[in-house]
């Protein structure tokens, strides 16, 4: 029993422990996982296990999420359910259908190249939403030219923060921009520059350097 000791200390000793106790999962299935290699500890000392999933991919997870059944895929599985839930809408080869499938890879999929931007930040899509026919009833067939743009970009995918958007629509919105605020009117760095005649990359030069936002959007080079 550890008793009174200096958190560092504390801590080393538990891991160690937990190094000596660690029961070995190895060839062990959770779900679509089959654990492959014991991969270190979590902060906590929590054994960490590399795992195959049935789909082909690879994950780690900890124990404890493995054998209380909180981690039982790569996060295929949560697709496979929300896709075979609709799979009675006769829209499996369609252009929407398409768009809603990539919705949710990036919310659910931690495969997805775009998940460290979308899921990864907290961002999931509405429970109404998992049935793409209600999706197609709230927002409609897709307007050629435009794509589906979350209006808060730190929001859901859900009804009253979605719109069809051009891509120029979207860059506005990309979390990236910086919007300037001058004369009362507040615009992004892309935006001032078309309005201005100005290179967008050169007002961020331009601000970089200590330039105020007055100079900076209304001074041209010759």
């Amino acid at each position: 029993m550890l008793l009174n000791l200096p958190e560092k200390i504390s801590g080393y000793i538990n891991k160690w422990y937990n190094i000596y106790m660690i029961k070995d999962i190895i060839n062990q299935k959770f779900g679509k996982l089959t654990a492959i290699e014991h991969r270190g500890f979590t902060k906590y000392g929590n054994a960490l296990w590399q795992c195959g999933c049935e789909c082909g991919n690879k994950v780690i997870s900890s124990s404890g999420h493995l054998t209380s059944g909180h981690t039982q895929s790569c996060g295929c599985l949560m697709i496979d359910r929300i896709k075979e839930a609709s799979t009675t809408h006769g829209m499996t080869h369609t252009a929407i259908y398409r768009l809603w499938c990539t919705m949710h890879d990036r919310c659910y999929n931690k495969n997805c190249k775009k998940y460290k931007d979308y899921g990864a930040r907290g961002i999931v899509v509405c429970e109404r939403w998992h049935d793409v026919k209600n999706f197609v009833e709230d927002m409609g067939e897709r307007p050629q030219g435009k794509t589906l743009n979350r209006i808060n970009n730190d929001g859901n995918y859900e009804p009253t923060n979605c719109e069809w958007a051009t891509p120029l629509e979207q860059a506005n919105n990309k979390r990236n921009n910086r919007w300037i605020t001058y004369n009362g009117e507040t615009l992004t760095v892309a935006q001032w520059g078309r309005k201005a005649g100005i290179n967008p990359a050169a007002i961020i030069k331009r601000l970089f350097r200590g330039w105020s936002i007055k100079k900076a959007l209304t001074l041209k080079t010759t």
